[in-house]
């Protein structure tokens, strides 16, 4: 089980830097749709691999699907399998310091 999440983990650090030389458009449609797929897999392993990569992916995501996929992490921190949730809130600060970076702080206040 262990291994399992060691490979895992280089998997997601490996599909990281190859995303960043790709083009906007193959960025979008290949790497962002990857973890689209992953968020909403069947499998758990896949769901946490998701966990990760949305945090590194949001910067460079559209309005409509930083919206999709805040809502994806969201489902993810819920999961029903307690590693999923695990994971989820591992990646929780990561994913809201870069929220913060690019959004800005005042998107968490009302107006």
């Amino acid at each position: 089980a262990v291994e399992e999440s060691v490979v895992r983990e280089k998997a997601a650090a490996s599909v990281i830097v190859i995303s960043q030389s790709l083009s906007g458009a193959d960025y979008t449609h290949e790497f962002v749709g990857m973890i689209g797929r992953l968020a909403n897999k069947e499998w758990f392993t896949a769901r946490i691999s998701a966990c990760t990569l949305i945090a590194h992916a949001f910067p460079k995501m559209g309005p409509e699907l930083r919206r999709t996929h805040l809502e994806y992490f969201a489902k993810l921190c819920k999961d029903d399998v307690p590693m999923v949730r695990r994971i989820a809130s591992k990646n929780l600060g990561t994913l809201f310091y870069t929220v913060v970076d690019t959004l800005g702080a005042a998107v968490f206040f009302d107006k």
